[in-house]
């Protein structure tokens, strides 16, 4: 409620008042009667609009960071009423930086019509952004109350990053980038174009695996569980334990994803994965499809606090990297790296200018990534 407007409407009701009683005629009764049941009619209108009010967000087709993107948003009102004053509240989130602000939209709209104000968005970060409402309210035209509906939509901004330009120095072709033929004969895998073994089913099972030929013969429900190659391409790990600035987890989501594309542009594969929330998640990315597809999965990692290391978590999975050429990036150094996978296979990337760390060692700051990894040798 607006305090300043209710008490402006009060001492007009007075005001009314007292004019009837000095001169009691329809014209005075009239004018009281008006000065108490407009404002009262106008709160009756507005508090029934409230439902029949939408705003809609409209997303730019894409936004870079370091660049403004222009968030649209559209109002209507379905009731009869003018609305001169129409709020949405909402809350941006930055699934990156895990960064958060709140934020007011105003719009005026007609009875049954549209409007549409814009937000002018400048990230400094990349990051894929959540936009998730709370609330619509709806004043009456004379700006006395507000009434509020609830709203418990979102949308998805993602804000790239610059993807600098990189020179990845590839060692001898046949070391890298061909696809293992062999596999882990003690434990499954992620590959399903060979089976470890068959077990019957179990809730939580993907459909993708069900073994259906052999479940109509054996009467039951059996899932193939994939194999686990021996040698990978290149395995790219991202530590995301801890509390890293902003700028850091930016720096580092830019870097992950120029890597990917490097390998990509010279044909290589590569199979990114990283921690958060207990979890290991993991995309591959052999062709272009992949790494869009890897794009908004790496800018919405947010970094996890406490748990185990993403070389922990990797290794209780699939166990240690023998074959594979490893990039690992992150703030510091992480001592499982040493028996993860042989000296000579490790690339360390580490957002930290007087990191020390292990294999082939490069440090970089925050604002300097670009000029310090322009050119990297992975042999």
């Amino acid at each position: 409620m607006n305090i300043g407007a209710l008490i402006v409407w009060l001492l007009a009701m007075a005001s009314g008042a007292a004019v009837f009683i000095l001169t009691p005629d329809v014209w005075t009764l009239a004018l009281a009667a008006g000065i108490v049941l407009v404002p009262l009619a106008g709160m009756a209108g507005a508090f029934a609009a409230r439902k029949a009010v939408a705003v809609e967000v409209i997303l730019p087709r894409g936004a870079e960071k370091g660049r403004d993107a222009v968030i649209a948003f559209r109002g209507t009102n379905g009731a009869w009423l003018p609305l001169p004053r129409v709020e949405f509240r909402f809350v941006m989130t930055n699934g990156l930086t895990g960064e958060t602000r709140r934020e007011t939209v105003r719009l005026s709209l007609p009875g049954r019509g549209t409007g549409e104000t814009a937000l002018t968005l400048h990230s400094g970060q990349c990051g894929l952004f959540r936009i998730q409402a709370e609330c619509v309210r709806v004043c009456d035209p004379l700006g006395i109350c507000r009434f509020t509906a609830a709203d418990d939509r979102h949308w998805e901004l993602m804000v790239q990053p610059g993807l600098f330009a990189m020179e990845l120095l590839l060692p001898m072709r046949g070391s890298v980038s061909e696809d293992s033929d062999r596999y882990a004969q003690d434990r499954a895998g992620y590959d399903l174009a060979e089976t470890f073994q068959v077990r019957e089913y179990a809730p939580g099972d993907s459909l993708r695996q069900m073994h259906w030929k052999l479940s109509s013969k054996l009467d039951k429900l059996v899932v193939r569980e994939p194999s686990l190659p021996v040698r990978r391409s290149v395995l790219l790990l991202w530590e995301r334990r801890g509390t890293p600035a902003a700028q850091e987890s930016d720096a580092m989501a830019e870097v992950m994803a120029v890597v990917c594309q490097e390998l990509l542009r010279q044909g290589v594969g590569c199979r990114a994965a990283w921690n958060g929330g207990g979890e290991l998640t993991v995309q591959e990315v052999r062709e272009p499809e992949g790494f869009y597809e890897l794009l908004p999965r790496l800018l919405s990692a947010a970094p996890t606090g406490d748990g185990e290391t993403v070389v922990e978590l990797y290794r209780r999975l699939y166990g240690a990297e023998q074959g594979a050429k490893v990039i690992y990036v992150g703030t510091e150094d992480d001592p499982a790296l040493a028996d993860f996978c042989p000296p000579e296979h490790l690339v360390s990337l580490l957002c930290r200018p007087d990191a020390q760390g292990q294999g082939r060692v490069y440090t970089f700051g925050s604002g300097d990534y670009a000029s310090r990894l322009a050119e990297l040798e992975l042999y």
